[in-house]
């Protein structure tokens, strides 16, 4: 599915946010099953509904762990295909890099091009559901991706996401190097030293080569892509 963009419709039923061919398609379907279940029981608010939606979230990770992660799971060929992770401030270098990787021949995955993730973050949801929707979409990101790249900069130490997407795509067994971070000038690893267990990148360039380099490791290669929507983005800023 190129890019994750299923439907442009901005009425998607997020039961089919995904089509059955990719990873965690049936984990997707009874997570929604079992919240629309826990809201019919129990209306959609109390200290009841929220204990059963993050337990629903808790099965739908353990599933996808089993099924996925474990060591004697055959893998599934994954598409060549970048998460980018990035702090909401930092959304014109997340698209750049998008941009550069679609350049590359890979597809990509932008949570500001994706409608589902947009509809679950206005839906009429307790806040406890909403951020179970947004975790379960993220984590199908992740999990349909073959490789990430966060945006390091100044503002991202405010993000919880950025290293929780990043820890969740290691502990994945995603080789290192298909793991990279792209780092603003003058900012440094600070208190992420985690981030040295993948690939840095400190430019423009670097960013290019290590895409190039990355092409076809542990992934196909996509034979036909998704257009680019709109004008390409402002570069990186170095």
């Amino acid at each position: 599915m190129t890019n994750f963009v299923f439907k442009d419709a901005d009425d998607i039923d997020l039961r089919y946010r995904f089509p059955e061919t990719v990873a965690g398609y049936e984990q997707w379907l009874l997570l929604i099953a079992l919240i629309v279940d826990a809201t019919e029981r129990l209306g959609p608010e109390g200290q009841a509904f929220d204990t059963e939606v993050l337990d629903a979230l808790s099965n739908f990770i353990a599933e996808i762990d089993g099924r996925y992660r474990t060591r004697n799971t055959k893998k599934v060929p994954k598409t060549c295909r970048v998460f980018v992770s990035h702090q909401k401030a930092n959304h014109k270098e997340a698209e750049a890099v998008a941009w550069h990787a679609h350049q590359a021949g890979f597809e990509y995955w932008l949570d500001t091009h994706d409608r589902g993730l947009k509809i679950a973050n206005t839906a009429p949801l307790t806040a406890t559901a909403k951020a179970v929707m947004i975790a379960a979409i993220i984590e199908m990101g992740l999990l349909n991706c073959s490789h990430l790249c966060a945006i390091r900069t100044a503002k991202t130490a405010v993000s919880a996401w950025v290293p929780y997407e990043y820890g969740r795509s290691k502990a994945r067994g995603i080789h290192s190097r298909q793991v990279a971070t792209w780092f603003e000038t003058g900012v440094g690893f600070g208190p992420a030293d985690y981030l040295r267990l993948g690939s840095c990148l400190y430019s423009t360039g670097d960013v290019q080569t290590w895409l190039k380099t990355q092409a076809g490791k542990g992934c196909r290669m996509p034979t036909r892509q998704r257009p680019w929507n709109g004008s390409p983005p402002s570069d990186l800023p170095n």
